[in-house]
């Protein structure tokens, strides 16, 4: 017996995630499990070469979903998803533990992958942060103008056309027994 979720307990849907697995506690059998599954988006390898860039971006799109419980980017997140296993202790599971799944995909890549980069991280996540909040997170111009150039299809620089291209992302998932 066992329940899950993946991916939706974000902080700015469910302020207090600890009710929810509290919640998911409740109508698991006893001895079944309880898993939380994270992909971890905002911690991959998305422009291999290009930190700065890809860590801008990432505060870009940290700063684009600010929330009341989040006044600053220097204040911790105590409903954010990495804080999985304290959710699951906190509920009272036991045997409580988190593991790591990497997801590597490189050339040529599969067009599922290839889809979710150019549709989700690159045009809906961290196209618009790098616009909305990039120079409030330190990005120069060049630097923006560079992040389109790599991450626009049809430009020369494009990161999914060079051949050497690979993206890592380390899913997290966070399990405990009732």
């Amino acid at each position: 017996d066992g329940a899950w979720c993946a991916d939706v307990l974000w902080a700015n849907l469910f302020p207090d995630p600890v009710t929810v697995v509290r919640e998911m506690a409740r109508v698991v059998k006893p001895g079944g499990a309880i898993a939380i599954f994270f992909g971890n988006f905002y911690r991959a390898l998305y422009l291999p070469g290009y930190r700065r860039l890809e860590w801008l971006a990432s505060s870009g799109e940290d700063l684009r979903w600010q929330n009341e419980a989040q006044p600053t980017l220097m204040d911790p997140i105590p409903n954010a998803y990495e804080r999985a296993l304290q959710w699951l202790q906190a509920t009272g599971l036991h045997n409580c533990a988190v593991t790591a799944h990497p997801l590597l995909y490189q050339q040529p890549l599969p067009i599922a992958a290839r889809d979710y980069l150019e549709a989700y991280v690159f045009a809906e996540a961290f196209g618009p942060a790098v616009q909305m909040c990039g120079a409030a997170v330190g990005m120069s111009d060049a630097e923006c103008t560079r992040f389109q150039e790599l991450t626009t299809p049809g430009t020369p620089h494009y990161m999914l056309d060079q051949p050497d291209y690979y993206c890592l992302q380390i899913a997290i998932l966070a399990t405990g027994w009732v």
